[in-house]
Formats: structure tokens, C-alpha cells, sequence
């Protein structure tokens, strides 16, 4: 509601700044998101990573592909990435999966976690640094190409078995992850206008204060600038047979 309220009712001058979060490719295809709005740019997506609880027994990708029953892994449910990123990574990677949504926030899912009720999650390195970085928890997977500093878990893409399974990681996960916080402004807003707020976030995401203060606050920043969004958006709209895949792997759970 508020989606369509900023994209219909408010006056495109500029002034009214959004910030949408997309979590399904397909979802965003359907959203028709440029059709509605000006994107101004991401401050960039954390890194996502997989844990699993120690009483799990599950340490290893390998453990978990041979687990005697499919791992329980605890969300909020749709379309969010603790929802959406196991899901599609157990279907590109052959992994046994059990989804238990329908937990009101992540503070519940943790809790859940140390209880045995689940026994694993998908949460961003943020939420991982302030909220389970005390858990008896590890990290078995990761959804970056770049190491994180002290997780000792591999790349979902570096251990895909083929292309399709690249596919579905890439477009699902990993060119969806600067989708989950990204600034828009209505269509109509004046090009010139435009161009300023886009130039002021991007001198903002460099901005030695602004990069103390998000550190402070156990936050990422990795910027994405509304070119290589737009760009994005445009290669996903050439993939509908894997569009469709993903629908499908999200619809059967």
C-alpha cells in the first residue's frame, strides 16, 4: 500500500524519498519498478550467511546435503531473505531443506535457534555481528564471493554443480542482494532533480562520518549506484525461464 501510495499519490518533486526492499526476482519483474519509479541507488547489501546450530551436527555443506532429515530453518516468512535465500540455494545445490516461517522478528528465530526448535538460519553479516555472534552457532554457507573475515564458509557459487544451479544463485540471490534497501523517487520527478539526489547519495555513502557512524552502528555499506541497479533490473527482464524457476521454488513451500 505504501508502495503504490508513493508510486500514485505523492507529488514528484523530488521531496519524498523512498526506500524499497525486494527480495524476489520475479516479484520485482512483476513490480514493474522502473515502470514506477526513479531509482536513486543502494547503500549496498551485507554479505548473507547460513548457520547452523552445534547441536545440529551439521559443520559442512556436505553434512548438510547428507543429513538424515531435512534441517529446519527458521523465518518470518515470505519475501523476506531468511525465507527466500535458503529456499533457492537448497534448489540450486541439492540441499534437503525444511522451511518453518510464521516467527514475528529475528529476535523469536534466535531464540528458536538456542532452544533446538530450529536448526538453522539465514541472517546478513550485520544481524550476524549483533545478534549471533554470541550464539552457539557456525557459518556453513555463505552468499558472497569475497572471504568474510573470520566465517570459514564457502561460496554458494563457488560450489554450484552447473549452470543452471549458477543461474538460479545469481539471479535469485546474489543479483537480488542490493535490492533488499534501495532509494526511489516517482516517475515524473524532474531529470535534473534526479541527477542531485543521485549525486548526494553517492557522495554520502563515502562520507567519512556517515561510514563511522553506519560502522558504529554494526552496519555494511556497499554501494550500488542507480546505473548498475537499472542494469540489473534490465538483465533479469532477459531471464524469464528463470524467473519462472524461482516462482516455482518459492511457490512449493
Amino acid at each position: 500500500m505504501a508502495v503504490k501510495h508513493l508510486a500514485t499519490e505523492t507529488t514528484a518533486d523530488g521531496l519524498t524519498i523512498g526506500m524499497l526492499s525486494q527480495t524476489s526476482a520475479a516479484d520485482l519483474i512483476g513490480s514493474n519498478v522502473l515502470g514506477d519509479f526513479e531509482i536513486l541507488g543502494s547503500p549496498g547489501p551485507p554479505p548473507q550467511v547460513v548457520l547452523f546450530s552445534r547441536r545440529s551436527g551439521i559443520a559442512t555443506v556436505d553434512a548438510w546435503r547428507h543429513a538424515p532429515k531435512p534441517p529446519r530453518f527458521g523465518s518470518n516468512g515470505p519475501p523476506t531473505p531468511p525465507y527466500v535465500e535458503p529456499l533457492i540455494a537448497a534448489a540450486a545445490l541439492g540441499l534437503p531443506i525444511q522451511m518453518v516461517p510464521g516467527y514475528a522478528n529475528s529476535a523469536d528465530v534466535r531464540l528458536a535457534i538456542d532452544s533446538g526448535e530450529v536448526d538453522a538460519v539465514c541472517v546478513s553479516l550485520d544481524a550476524y555481528h549483533t545478534a549471533y555472534q554470541a550464539a552457539d552457532v557456525r557459518a556453513v554457507l555463505r552468499f558472497s564471493a569475497a572471504p568474510i573475515p573470520g566465517l570459514d564458509a564457502p561460496d554458494a557459487m563457488s560450489i554450484a554443480a552447473d549452470a543452471r544451479a549458477r543461474e538460479l544463485l545469481e539471479t535469485g540471490i546474489y543479483m537480488m542482494a542490493p535490492m533488499v534497501r534501495f532509494y526511489v523517487v516517482p516517475r515524473g520527478t524532474p531529470a535534473a532533480r534526479v541527477a542531485l539526489l543521485r549525486e548526494a547519495l553517492e557522495k554520502t555513502w563515502v562520507d567519512p562520518q556517515f561510514l563511522a557512524d553506519a560502522h558504529a552502528a554494526g552496519l555494511t555499506i556497499d554501494p550500488v549506484t542507480a546505473g548498475a541497479l537499472e542494469q540489473t533490473v534490465a538483465t533479469l527482464k532477459a531471464r524469464p525461464a528463470t524467473l519462472s524457476d524461482l516462482r516455482s521454488i518459492l511457490q512449493s513451500h
